[in-house]
């Protein structure tokens, strides 16, 4: 059985210079840009340290001002080998794909050391040397190839998002180019949901037949010649523009340098040409006939992750025309016509969001997600909101899962498994005021403006009854909480002013001036837990200033604040010394 622990860097192939890798004739290497996957986030977590670090992942997401559409080689491979590893040309593993994202994604801490570097830094130097080589792309394939085998890996037979993400797709390059050979696509498993095949007949009728879902063995499967759909994300890494020509426009440098992080920036900012192909082909079969309907997706499996609480917060989107759909209930093309005609889309994360490939352009998708998922799956459903054109929303939540001597702990998904979420009043108030911002987003900015100038007239009584006659829709935003601390104040109620504020807190977690004034409040109100949870923040965004602040007021310093002072201190000195010295 293969294993990653016996494969070295020069075990990979090179494109352009390794022989077996050819180009079936009428492709280019041309990449296409296409609008940028509009990402965005609300984060009404109750604990702080998962909200500051949701909101440092997702503020910094690098995502490019375009989406790039990479394209997709029909290509021809000999004595090609394809085991659990991914698939070797003449006995060296291709990077292409999502097999190869997972090779290179697990070499760092599962491959072999080599001549004293670590795996991941021996495999990247070895890519950047070798990328200089190649003059040309590979040659082009100069036999008849329409009837040889065609060859897709998938991960599984049994999860409706990677089989959808990394496989049905591919299978536009058979269509496309009028292939007749056998398909056969291979998965780790044996476990098949009936999906699988229901997805193939329902998007790729008329070659269906040709279809053959095989699994690996313990021996691998060997051809001597068969085609391949050959995504080129790696050939990037693994080429210069002699091959490829450099990604530009997109408001950063794409590196071509093969550093994981590279990599993975051009991963989430990037969807195959194929994958646009069987998005567009798709909904023309849908043919939708409306795009007004608003879907509120529940999973009834006990196995799957939950969203507790999630029975207040359908009552609340019923009244303002949500449908409850559970995808299970309905086959593939229902489940598609469905979101082909919605405006927006609500549902916590899994495997049925990949029915946003089929969503209308502008439509909004709300991802219900918690830290876990945001660390270990953001970017999963990228490449189908840039194909789809839509508006991905992620909703940071708790967890649905306590741990007694640590209920701050971010679950381990190997340890503890992928978890659900948890909507409490404020969370399921936030996120029902967000929805409805979304919807009505000219009336958001008309009440916003009102509040803003009842705000600045100091007209207390009325910017009172204006924030409670809208509140349902201003809990999302984080300058209507400070109004009603502004309320709370003139009405002489300080507890009120520090409730607010901590609720503002909650959308504006690296605001300076507002985590100032909960410290003075909490301070005078001796509300120790609203202290230490702005003190939290303040370290996060301004930790320089904490010394001063404390000083100034005349607090108690915490010592490891102090300590961190003084080492901000020497590194400050250092600098000096240095600049001094040069």
């Amino acid at each position: 059985m293969a294993s990653i622990k016996s494969v070295f860097p020069e075990d990979f192939f090179v494109p352009g210079i390794d022989q077996g890798l050819y180009f079936v004739p009428g492709q280019n290497l041309k990449v296409r840009y296409s609008s940028p996957a509009r990402v965005s986030y609300l984060a009404p977590t109750s604990y702080a340290g998962h909200r500051l670090m949701s909101h440092k992942r997702l503020s910094n997401w690098d995502g490019w001002k375009k989406s790039v559409v990479m394209p997709t080689i029909l290509a021809v491979v000999e004595n090609a080998t394809f085991d659990r590893l991914g698939l070797k040309v003449h006995d060296k593993y291709l990077l292409s794909g999502a097999v190869g994202d997972r090779l290179f994604k697990n070499y760092p801490a599962k491959g072999p050391e080599c001549s004293g570097k670590r795996p991941g830094a021996a495999l990247q130097e070895w890519m950047r040397t070798n990328s200089f080589r190649p003059a040309e792309p590979p040659s082009e394939y100069q036999e008849d190839y329409a009837d040889l085998d065609f060859i897709v890996p998938a991960k599984n037979f049994y999860n409706f998002y990677h089989f959808t993400r990394e496989a049905l797709h591919f299978l536009a390059l058979y269509r496309k180019f009028r292939l007749s050979g056998r398909i056969l696509i291979y998965a780790n498993g044996k476990t098949e949901l009936g999906f699988v095949r229901e997805s193939v007949q329902t998007w790729y009728s008329d070659i269906a037949d040709r279809v053959e879902l095989r699994r690996y063995e313990k021996e691998p499967a060997k051809f001597e010649r068969c085609l391949i759909p050959y995504h080129t994300n790696f050939l990037y890494f693994q080429s210069r523009d002699k091959v490829m020509k450099s990604i530009g426009g997109v408001g950063r440098t794409a590196s071509r340098d093969p550093k994981g992080n590279n990599v993975r920036s051009l991963h989430i900012n990037s969807i195959e040409s194929t994958l646009a192909d069987f998005q567009r082909a798709a909904r023309k079969k849908i043919a939708p006939r409306r795009r007004d309907r608003r879907l509120y997706v529940i999973r009834k499996s006990s196995r799957v992750r939950r969203a507790v609480g999630e029975r207040d917060l359908i009552a609340k989107l019923r009244k303002i025309g949500f449908e409850v759909v559970a995808f299970e209930d309905y086959s593939n093309f229902e489940q598609a016509r469905m979101v082909a005609e919605a405006e927006v889309v609500v549902g916590i994360h899994g495997a049925g969001m990949a029915n946003m490939i089929f969503a209308p352009r502008g439509c909004h998708v709300i991802e219900l997600s918690n830290l876990q998922t945001i660390e270990k799956r953001f970017g999963d459903f990228n490449g189908f909101a840039i194909a789809s054109d839509l508006n991905y929303h992620h909703i940071i939540l708790d967890h649905d899962f306590s741990d007694a001597d640590n209920p701050t702990r971010v679950p381990k998904i190997s340890v503890d498994g992928h978890r659900g979420v948890v909507l409490d009043q404020f969370s399921m108030d936030a996120l029902y005021s967000y929805i409805l911002g979304m919807l009505e987003a000219d009336t958001l900015a008309a009440l916003l403006s009102t509040g803003e100038a009842l705000n600045s007239s100091k007209d207390m009584p009325a910017l009172r009854d204006f924030l409670e006659a809208n509140r349902a829709r201003l809990m999302h935003e984080v300058e209507p909480h400070i109004w009603r601390a502004n309320v709370s104040n003139w009405e002489g109620d300080r507890d009120g002013v520090l409730l607010h504020l901590m609720h503002a807190l909650r959308f504006a977690p690296r605001r300076s001036r507002l985590i100032r004034r909960i410290l003075t409040v909490a301070h005078e109100r001796q509300d120790f837990d609203a202290f230490d949870e702005a003190l939290q923040h303040l370290r996060h965004c301004e930790p320089d200033s904490i010394v001063p602040l404390f000083r100034e007021r005349g607090w108690p310093l915490r010592s490891e604040d102090e300590t961190n002072a003084n080492h901000s201190a020497d590194r400050s000195d250092k600098d000096e010394s240095d600049q001094s010295k040069s």
